[in-house]
């Protein structure tokens, strides 16, 4: 499994090697911590960016050392749960060169933190709502690192892709798939929501039905791409 972790060189990763621990092993688990800055000025400041330093048009040389020496303090959680781990930063705009960097390393998967005041606003983000509509793998997203291994895999309507990558996870952890019907999100309890992603994510006029799951759910989100 090779796992890529857009993240900012402070972030020191414990959720993420939490819930890749919860959801992977370690065994055989490679990490790409990837770090991308935006060298053009921008009027205010989204964390979503992840935009290096507001205002500055480009890292200096120094800023550049600094944060390449950060990645790699922080990588600490992550190698302490027995994952292989790599840093990368490269500069561009977050979304393309995501995608890029994921299918030049070959990636499996791409795992993002969404905080949950971000999961209840109208619309997921335009950075994370982009990426899950431009990607060609799936994208697991998630608020809290789950509490253990999960047990309970929900699959949103059945989509084969989307169980399929279900239920290779189940096998791995012992765990029941399950198929539901998006409307019954809320009422049902599940460690581990697995849906279709149909391109609908980016922000639009009238939103989506699958954005609202993701809001709704409460849980990990795995996101397959069809």
């Amino acid at each position: 499994m090779r796992v890529l972790l857009p993240v900012r060189p402070e972030n020191d990763c414990a959720e993420a090697a939490r819930i890749l621990e919860s959801l992977f092993g370690h065994d055989d688990v490679s990490v790409l911590r990837l770090f991308v800055y935006r060298p053009a000025e921008v009027d205010q400041y989204d964390p979503e960016l992840l935009t290096a330093f507001t205002g500055v048009r480009r890292m200096t040389a120094v800023e550049v050392q600094q944060a390449m020496r950060s990645s790699s303090a922080h990588c600490r959680s992550l190698v302490d749960h027995g994952f292989h781990v790599e840093s990368a930063m490269v500069v561009g705009f977050p979304v393309g060169k995501i995608v890029v960097e994921a299918q030049r390393w070959k990636a499996d998967l791409i795992v993002l933190h969404v905080t949950r005041e971000k999961m209840r606003e109208a619309r997921i983000g335009r950075i994370v709502g982009s990426l899950i509509d431009a990607s060609p793998l799936p994208v697991l997203i998630y608020a809290a690192a789950p509490a253990g291994v999960p047990k309970d895999i929900a699959v949103v309507d059945g989509s084969e892709e989307a169980r399929a990558w279900a239920e290779r996870l189940a096998r791995r952890a012992g765990a029941e798939v399950r198929t539901i019907a998006d409307r019954a999100i809320g009422e049902e309890r599940c460690d581990l929501l697995v849906m279709p992603a149909r391109h609908h994510f980016a922000p639009s006029l009238f939103g989506s039905s699958e954005r609202r799951t993701v809001r709704d759910a409460g849980v990990p989100v795995a996101l397959i791409p069809q």
